[in-house]
């Protein structure tokens, strides 16, 4: 089982850049790693430009990410060093050869009447509050509050 989830970034002419992940999108899960491992617009537009990924991890090897999905039915390749590697890495669809570019919503209202139109059950976004500080919001009704 899948949960879906939506990884946004606020633009500073606020149109939001944002990319699907398909496993682990609850907040124990990828909100854990975005708060822990991805604070900075610079990083958060490097992950987005690898466009959706299945799952998201600390780091991004191409190489290796090709390899775990050449090896994804291996399991003796998962339980190797490698493969416990991999499982703590970003793996992009473009590594299997699928076009699925970020996508780019006008406003913060467009992303959020697109949430779930992809059975997403979480969206995220890291935008700046009335302070001028970024932080990760996650949406799990129909308003975002703050990631705790």
């Amino acid at each position: 089982m899948s949960t879906r989830c939506r990884i946004g970034l606020e633009k500073a002419d606020k149109t939001i850049k944002s990319i699907y992940c398909h496993f682990d999108g609850y907040p124990e899960g990828v909100g854990k790693t975005l708060k822990e491992h991805y604070n900075n617009p610079a990083d958060i537009e490097k992950l987005l430009e690898l466009g959706d990924i299945s799952s998201l991890g600390t780091f991004y090897d191409e190489a290796l990410a090709k390899e775990a999905w050449e090896k994804q039915y291996d399991k003796e390749w998962h339980e190797s060093e490698k493969g416990r590697k991999a499982s703590e890495m970003t793996i992009p669809y473009k590594d299997r050869g699928e076009d699925c570019p970020a996508r780019t919503d006008e406003s913060q209202e467009e992303y959020i009447s697109k949430a779930g139109k992809c059975w997403e059950d979480y969206t995220y976004l890291y935008k700046e509050d009335y302070n001028g500080i970024y932080s990760w919001h996650v949406m799990e009704t129909p308003y975002f509050k703050e990631l705790e």
